[in-house]
Parts: structure tokens; sequence; C-alpha cells
């Protein structure tokens, strides 16, 4: 946790001075430690957000179209204090904190690998839920998926969301080709849906594909998380009207796993004559976490300070300017505290826990297939 108030400004001098030379002042990270006994995890329907669950009644033959690992490498928090309307600002020291956390120890290759794996994964559960699958080489075998290949999005790739950073991985001969606005991620990509090619463009396809395949498309998404940080920065006219004294932000280390899977049923395909199209996404049945899965998993061997002293320095000599303008009685006197926190994980027990989610959750959507 990083926390600050609006201090004095005796107190702010000598105290800026001083922690220029000193470690992160915040103190160590939460880190969850599970026991050695792991749970193999299960998702029960009461953990689902559902949307046109009729819709995947009768599906009996899948294909996997598309498969997302996002892995988180770094997340960010900062708070503030803050003048209220009409508050007096002479003389005043706001304070700032931030809390970054980085992800250590899991090269590109390991999450490449994992990616790969965890998709792989999702197809062998709706095989184990009675599911009959079309195998990777039957997909790549289509003319369809090469041209369907030729409109996504090469991986991997860096994605930015709500404080976090994320690696944007599909399985080796895949690429990205959508992610559905029910997974909140709207924003990064989508090739499905634009039908201005001269082929009809990929819902055309795509529907070609799943005919000749007799099978209705999967599509699964999962992002990995290792930490989660909230902020005492409020939003809104009245919050920001009332002002605050106090800056915290609060953090806590652990792997955890969102998910969503959608399917699009060979019989929603369009059709005239013998054209047909995926482009009745808003029906299709989609299943997503209300709440990321935490791993039960000891993940995280260790935390460590990776502050530079040169950053340390720097805030301390910028503390110390900030508070003899507030000295003098002027505006924007402000303190600066950051805690900059390397997260190391071990990439056997990530990878494991990583799977064996992403299998939990796509065997609970598998069940609403079965009529």
């Amino acid at each position: 946790m990083n926390f600050a108030t609006k201090p004095s400004f005796t107190t702010t001098l000598i105290a800026i001075v001083l922690a220029s030379w000193l470690p992160n002042a915040g103190a160590q990270p939460v880190v969850d430690k599970p026991d050695a006994g792991e749970a193999m995890p299960v998702v029960g329907a009461s953990l689902l957000k559902i949307v046109n669950a009729d819709a995947a009644k009768g599906v009996k033959r899948v294909v996997l179209t598309s498969c997302n690992v996002l892995f988180g490498f770094e997340s960010s928090a900062d708070a503030k204090t803050q003048a209220g309307f009409g508050q007096p600002t002479a003389g005043r020291v706001d304070s700032k904190v931030s809390t970054s956390y980085t992800l250590q120890g899991l090269t590109p290759v390991m999450q490449q690998d994992i990616a790969t794996k965890a998709c792989a994964d999702a197809v062998k559960a709706f095989a184990d839920a009675g599911l009959e699958v079309v195998t990777l080489e039957q997909l790549m075998a289509t003319a369809q998926w090469k041209k369907l290949l030729g409109y996504g999005r090469a991986t991997p790739f860096e994605w930015s969301r709500a404080g976090s950073k994320y690696n944007l991985y599909t399985p080796e001969n895949y690429k990205l080709m959508e992610i559905n606005d029910y997974a909140s991620m709207s924003d990064i990509f989508s090739a499905i849906g634009n039908a201005s090619a001269a082929d009809g463009g990929p819902t055309r396809v795509e529907a070609e594909m799943l005919k000749q395949l007799d099978a209705s498309s999967a599509r699964v998404n999962i992002l990995v998380d290792f930490a989660k940080q909230s902020s005492s920065n409020t939003s809104g006219f009245f919050s920001r009207m009332a002002g605050s004294d106090t800056a915290k932000v609060s953090s806590k280390v652990q792997l955890s796993v969102s998910g969503h899977v959608a399917f699009y049923p060979l019989d929603m395909l369009k059709c005239w004559d013998t054209v047909c199209y995926t482009s009745e996404a808003q029906k299709m049945p989609k299943f997503a976490l209300k709440e990321p899965l935490l791993s039960s998993r000891a993940v995280i061997l260790e935390t460590k300070d990776i502050k530079t002293s040169g950053k340390k320095v720097d805030e301390g000599l910028a503390n110390v300017f900030g508070a003899l303008v507030a000295i003098a009685g002027k505006s924007g006197g402000s303190s600066y505290s950051s805690d900059v926190w390397g997260v190391v994980v071990d990439p056997a027990v990530y990878e494991i826990a990583v799977r064996e989610n992403t299998r939990a959750l796509v065997l609970a959507v598998a069940q609403f297939t079965k009529k």
C-alpha cells in the first residue's frame, strides 16, 4: 500500500530530503500464499454472466476459430490529494502516490507456449464434455481458414486497459480474429464483421468454412492478471468539489484468470441461395466469468523493490522544490512518492494455473450445449 496525507510544510521539507536517499517507503505488497494442497478449479453456472444460452443448445460439433490469451505484465495505479472548490491553495502541499508492479520470470517464448497449450486444453475440454471437435489439422486443411487468417492480426502485441498492460498471444497457426465486446475488449481488434472484400469478407469466408466442416464456431478469450490495485481517487462532480486530503493505493498480488467463451452455432448461419454469412453476432450465445478465478497455487516466488536509485533521488529533489514553493506561500507545492515492485513468478506453476482455469471455464460453458 502506498499512502499519503497532506503534510505540514516543515515536516514535508525534512521528510522529502531524507526520503530521496531511502528505499521505498511503501509497505511490502500483500501476496496471497495458499497452502500446498491445491484443489482443481471448478466453475459453476452461478459464476457466469450468460447471454443467449438457449442458442447453444444442440451444438454438437465445434471448431476453435479464435483463441486469445492475454498475459498481464505491468499493473499501476496512483492517487492524489487536491483542494476542494473554493479552498485556499496558497501554501498547500498536495501529495501524489503511485504503485507499479512488473511481472518477472516469464519470457515471450514461455508465454507463446502457454497460450498454445491453453487453447489446446480448451479444445480437449470441449471433447471431454461430449462435443465432437474439429482437429487443428482438419481446420488448416481448408482453403477458407487460409483466407480467414489473411484478415487477422499477427500476434503477439501489447494492449493496455485500466492501468494494466498485457501481451496478447494466439496459438501457433492462428491470428487474432476478434475479441467480442461482451468481454469488454472490443477496442483491440475485429476482423469478423467486415464484409467489404471481394470474396465477401470474413463473415462469408467463415460461414463457408463452418458449412464445409459441419461445425459451429467456438471462440475463447483468456485474460491473466497477477496484481490488482485500487485507488482512493474518486470521480464525479461532487467528489471533485469536495477535494481530498488523503491519497492511497491498495494492492494485492495474486494470479487470477478472467475468461469469455462464445459460440456461433451452425444453425445460425444467414444464407441466401448458396451464399452464407456469420452476420448475427448479437444472437450468439456468450458466457463470461462474473469475477476472475483466483488461483490457489503458489505462483508468486517473491516481490522485490526495483525502483532505481536515480529515480529516488529525482523524486527527492522535485519534492524539495515543491515544498519550497509551498513554504513561500505560493500555489502548486507538491510531493510525490512512488513504489516500483518486481513480481517474480514460478513459470511452471504459472502455466499450470492458467491452463487448469482455462479448462475449468470451458468445461462449464460446454454444459450449456446439452439439451
